[in-house]
């Protein structure tokens, strides 16, 4: 075993076969560089964006939009959404993501993840930005179709339903005993 220092001054150990097959070539710099180039490539951007909110955001729009196996594809992909923009042009347009809270929202919920129809959106901005159906008081949240009924100033929920007749049954049925 050898004790080597690399031309950017670390160190590594290595065997006597490894540096004479050529295997040894840096103390891992040479790794680190390649990856910074390669991420660079990708977002074009000069810093480590991997694994920051902001690039979690973007990855999750691409995996929504792209990926058919994605638990939510049907909803985006699915419908036509597609993700027009590379993740440099978003931080361009909206910047990095300001709260933990937030997340990323098209302003129009029938366009593209695109530059000029995004926006870091609230919990409360992202549950009025909905495709909304013909029925009053059911909305499709988290994978399910839901129906609710307002009485006496009071939002009741009347359950969640795996698919939309079904929480319109259960809507006209509570419209029926709730406002008669």
């Amino acid at each position: 075993m050898w004790l080597c220092r690399c031309v950017c001054g670390g160190v590594a150990v290595a065997s006597t076969n490894d540096l004479r097959r050529g295997n040894t070539k840096s103390c891992g710099c040479l790794s680190r560089e390649t990856t910074e180039q390669n991420n660079r490539k990708k977002t074009g951007l000069d810093k480590k964006v991997w694994g920051t909110p902001s690039y979690k955001a973007y990855i999750g729009a691409k995996q929504r939009c792209g990926n058919p196996n994605n638990p939510a594809w049907e909803r985006y992909g699915g419908r036509g959404i597609m993700v027009k923009m590379t993740f440099k042009e978003m931080i361009e347009d909206i910047g990095e993501k300001p709260a933990p809270r937030m997340s990323l929202d098209r302003i129009d919920v029938n366009g593209n993840y695109e530059v000029g129809n995004i926006r870091w959106a609230t919990d409360t901005q992202q549950a009025r930005n909905q495709r909304r159906t013909t029925t009053a008081g059911v909305f499709w949240r988290n994978g399910k179709w839901r129906a609710y009924i307002g009485v006496d100033k009071k939002l009741i929920h009347l359950g969640t339903y795996s698919t939309e007749s079904e929480a319109r049954r259960a809507r006209n049925k509570a419209v029926i005993e709730y406002w008669k």
